[in-house]
């Protein structure tokens, strides 16, 4: 993608194809552009696939050595240091170093983590730490290139579209080894800055297709509305009719149409759009998995027409979050982080935790990239913010964060907040700093990250029944021992101003809350609470719960969506923030008026949306 010829044969490509396309009948059908342009996936840089179960680190393949691939990065390492030689020599330690002769070196890449830990040394091979950063751009600002090619052909008049940016997608991955540095989108924030594109999509989580799953897209939908931007699911539901069993094929109708629902309730819910992807090839094909239709038939058109209406109906309303909780994602931090160490730790904070445990708490959240929190037009009123990995933080970030302390928020951390500095290095006192709490280091260097819940009682630790929290790893004969789950290094609290909440079997405590005047800090140094945990966090920060019970629910100021899976029907005492008429957006039924409070029935495998007026 740093070839100019390559580059020039796309742009012509384009040139004859809106040509051809100009002469058909349906050309002033076309509104936008997608062009797809990967070597892995759908917007990734791929090559490493060798590196599958690789034990021997000097033998792991990473990064681009092209020639044209390092002319860019000797380019950008230009603009980064502004064309001063001595900042770069400064920077990088390197009296030597000119941008003639600066390259990334693979063995500075895949350097282990300090003490055998999960974070590397920030102080040594900062050369390492600038090819991380300027990589993912190699894809990125080749699509931001023909973005402005789209725009310019067609004088601004058509939409540019994107698949870009879905970040928690990499930052759980753990195979191929270094993946996570070198398959990611982590330059999405310039990407967003950019004018040209309108409109970035992605496929929604392919663990969660069934009735009674929550939800969730692998980009940071919020951060794509905060800079003016749409995101647009791109539904590929396996549904009843699907040959294909991969990414979970519906059970039969009644869940093709509740996982739908569910799918289009959430994208009204959080004001984006969607198409639905039929990747069936017809009946000529002989590859049977893929001959029938998975969208075309009526069991499945229905459902998609009333849906549309009622997006329609929808819009005559101006949309306003419905969220009182803010999550946020580094996609800054994996560059300081083993290759093999740190996959585990996001096993537990997205696979875990994100992806599943966070949507069932029965209140709606926001998620942003970290870099957005000092953005000035970000939503001020949020009552709970969840960091899950600024492990490195930013300047700009640290006083954003010290911002947020007051006016009755609450913050919830998790491991190891503001432990890498680019300045200082590694050091425990920085998690104290971004916390508010005393924060110290074991010194055994690994272990599994566990706890148990205090006795005392506490809001926070309310009908857990002294459960913990335990960071398990892959538990995987091939994986474990590429990626154990003895992690390190191991924190602890060490404050008496902090209320323990949970501790390690050692009887130090894992689990603590710090109460100030106008604001609580809560942290866990386990990378992992549970629903009913993430659940009273949410209710002692005053945000609203509309249900107490683990339910997939989304809701903004004019929908409710409510989706329940096989299980066993269901009747939910649904709590709205202030009283409402609620009204079943399909039948038009009206359920309940002017009341805080209601009962929802709901069958297996069904979805309802509805209305608040």
């Amino acid at each position: 993608m740093a070839q100019k010829k390559y580059e020039a044969d796309c742009k012509e490509f384009i040139s004859k194809l809106m040509s051809f396309l100009e002469k058909k009948p349906y050309a002033n059908r076309i509104v936008g552009w997608h062009p797809l342009v990967c070597t892995e996936n759908d917007s990734f840089i791929g090559g490493i696939r060798r590196n599958r179960s690789q034990t021997d680190r000097s033998k792991i393949s990473i990064g681009d050595f092209h020639p044209g691939a390092i002319a860019a990065y000797q380019n950008w390492l230009r603009k980064k240091y502004h064309g001063s030689l001595d900042d770069l020599r400064k920077a990088w330690g390197d009296k030597h170093i000119t941008f003639e002769t600066a390259k990334p070196v693979i063995s500075e890449l895949v350097e282990a983590g300090a003490q055998g830990g999960i974070f590397r040394d920030p102080l040594k091979s900062p050369a390492a730490y600038d090819y991380f950063e300027f990589f993912p751009s190699l894809l990125g600002s080749f699509k931001r290139r023909l973005a402005k090619f789209f725009k310019e052909k067609t004088d601004g008049k058509a939409l540019v579209l994107m698949h870009y940016g879905t970040i928690t997608a990499t930052l759980k991955n753990c195979e191929p080894i270094g993946t996570r540095q070198h398959t990611n989108n982590n330059d999405f924030l310039e990407m967003l800055k950019d004018p040209n594109i309108d409109v970035y999509v992605s496929a929604p989580l392919y663990e969660s297709r069934h009735a009674g799953q929550p939800y969730f897209t692998y980009i940071p939908v919020d951060s794509v509305t905060l800079h003016g931007r749409m995101y647009a699911g791109d539904n590929d539901e396996r549904t009843f009719s699907a040959g294909t069993l991969r990414h979970g094929r519906h059970r039969g109708v009644k869940e093709t149409c509740a996982v739908m629902m569910r799918d289009i309730g959430w994208y009204m819910v959080k004001n984006c759009g969607a198409w639905f992807a039929d990747m069936s090839y017809g009946r000529p094909r002989k590859w049977d998995a893929m001959r029938y239709p998975w969208f075309s038939r009526e069991e499945t058109t229905t459902p998609m027409r009333q849906m549309f209406d009622i997006f329609t109906e929808g819009l005559k309303k101006k949309h306003a979050s419905g969220s009182e909780i803010a999550v946020f994602v580094s996609a800054s931090t994996p560059r300081y982080e083993d290759i093999y160490r740190a996959p585990p730790l996001y096993y537990n904070l997205i696979s875990k935790m994100l992806f599943r445990d966070m949507n069932m708490i029965g209140a709606p959240y926001d998620i942003y990239l970290m870099s957005d929190l000092a953005n000035p037009k970000i939503k001020k009123d949020y009552k709970l913010y969840i960091f899950l990995n600024p492990f490195f933080m930013t300047p700009q970030e640290r006083i954003a964060v010290q911002k947020l302390k007051g006016k009755g928020k609450t913050l919830l951390w998790f491991y190891a907040p503001g432990y890498v500095d680019r300045e200082r290095g590694l050091i425990t006192e920085g998690i104290s700093e971004v916390t508010g709490i005393k924060i110290s280091k074991k010194d055994k260097r690994r272990e599994l990250l566990r706890f148990k819940m205090s006795d005392r009682r506490h809001p926070i630790i309310k009908n857990v029944g002294g459960k913990g929290s335990i960071a398990k790893g892959y538990r995987d004969e091939f994986w474990e021992p590429l990626h154990p789950e003895i992690l390190g290094p191991v924190f602890y609290v060490d404050d008496p101003r902090a209320i323990s909440l949970g501790t390690y079997p050692d009887g130090k405590t894992a689990l603590a809350l710090r109460q100030f005047d106008e604001w609580n800090s809560i942290y866990s140094a386990v990378p992992v609470l549970d629903t009913n945990v993430l659940r009273n966090v949410a209710d002692f920060a005053g945000v609203h719960i509309y249900c107490d019970e683990d339910v997939v629910l989304a809701a903004d100021n004019r929908l409710l969506m409510v989706n329940n899976g096989y299980e066993q029907n269901r009747n939910l005492k649904i709590k709205l923030p202030e009283r409402r008429k609620i009204i079943d957006a399909l039948t038009g039924e009206v359920l309940s008026e002017n009341k805080k409070t209601f009962m929802l029935k709901l069958q297996k495998s069904q979805t309802r949306i509805l209305k608040m007026e």
